[in-house]
């Protein structure tokens, strides 16, 4: 996040450069910087005339240019937002070169901000024309560090302050990008309302986990022999629209997980290594590892036949989902 609050205090010293390429994954961060600079820039009474929003796959890049060209009304600066540029990804033409021809002497009197969600080719004249004459930004996702820390933020504007439990269930529950985060911390602060702790109750009432979070779950609950709990946890998945198909390919991989990262931790690889062989992330490698204490080598090999088992029995209909997943469970693990 080192980057987003290095721009922040840019904007807050009145450091603003003429033109901005704001791209990267982290689209939340794209539209919170875009309101810094409304806040900055458009001041004085006269705001509506002195910012234009151009949707970029709709508008030509001499539009872009006409708008940029425009003398501020009222003011001292305009901001020209150009959202889903496709510019960057385009073969040079004459709409492009009337674009590199206006960022190489842009108006010091608007500040043009060029929006792409995702990766831009750096090699590109535009881009190179972009950080010589202003600033490109790359909005990368956000460590769990930083997540927790912005959550923290935004909680305590509210008045409420997370428990470590709660925090920790909370972002193993959300989904990535802080767009889907700030969703779901509005849920759990509208749920706890004038409350100044928000406990891991809170969380779990309103905040469902993800689907990898469950299936971790399951089969934490698999090697302690809470098979209800296992139940449960599939009933969870069900209800948020996996198919038991699915669920079944779900649990056959988290199966596979267990069986082979121990093998390649015992063979001297790191985490990321293993992640890499296995195409999955460390943090997920790190939860297997830790999850494979709780079976023995042959119950995980014993249960990816039996999931096959499950898996040929409900497509042909000699059993049902729910019924067949439990006998499987029983059966296969029971201590």
């Amino acid at each position: 996040m080192k980057y987003y609050l290095e721009f922040v205090r840019e904007v807050q010293e009145g450091r603003i450069p003429p033109v901005y390429l704001f791209y990267g994954d982290e689209v939340f961060l794209h539209r919170q910087a875009i309101n810094r600079l409304k806040a900055a820039l458009l001041t004085g009474g006269a705001e509506s005339f002195n910012l234009s929003e151009i949707d970029g796959e709709e508008t030509a890049p001499e539009e872009v240019v006409r708008a940029a060209r425009l003398v501020p009304v009222l003011a001292v600066c305009r901001l020209v937002v150009v959202r889903n540029i496709p510019y960057f990804d385009q073969k040079p033409g004459l709409g492009s070169e009337l674009l590199e021809a206006y960022l190489d002497a842009p108006s010091p009197s608007t500040c043009l901000v060029l929006q792409k969600a995702g990766p831009v080719d750096r090699r590109k004249k535009l881009y190179q024309l972009v950080t010589r004459r202003g600033r490109a930004i790359d909005f990368t996702p956000l460590s769990a560090g930083d997540v927790a820390r912005w959550v923290s933020r935004e909680a305590k504007k509210s008045g409420a302050v997370f428990t470590r439990e709660a925090m920790d269930r909370f972002l193993s529950s959300v989904p990535g990008g802080l767009q889907g985060v700030a969703v779901e911390l509005g849920k759990v602060l509208t749920y706890v309302g004038e409350k100044e702790r928000v406990t891991v109750e809170d969380v779990a009432a309103v905040v469902a986990p993800r689907r990898e979070e469950t299936i971790f779950q399951v089969v934490d609950a698999v090697g302690e022999g809470r098979f209800e709990a296992a139940i449960d946890g599939i009933r969870v998945l069900t209800a948020a629209g996996e198919s038991p198909l699915g669920i079944l390919a779900m649990l056959a991989r988290q199966f596979r997980l267990l069986l082979c990262a121990p093998d390649l931790a015992a063979s001297g690889l790191a985490v990321p290594e293993i992640a890499a062989r296995l195409q999955t992330k460390p943090f997920v490698i790190k939860k297997a590892l830790a999850q494979a204490r709780n079976f023995h080598p042959g119950q995980l090999a014993a249960a990816l036949a039996g999931l096959l088992e499950v898996d040929a029995d409900v497509k042909t209909g000699r059993q049902d989902f729910f019924p067949a997943l439990a006998n499987f469970f029983i059966l296969g693990f029971k201590k």
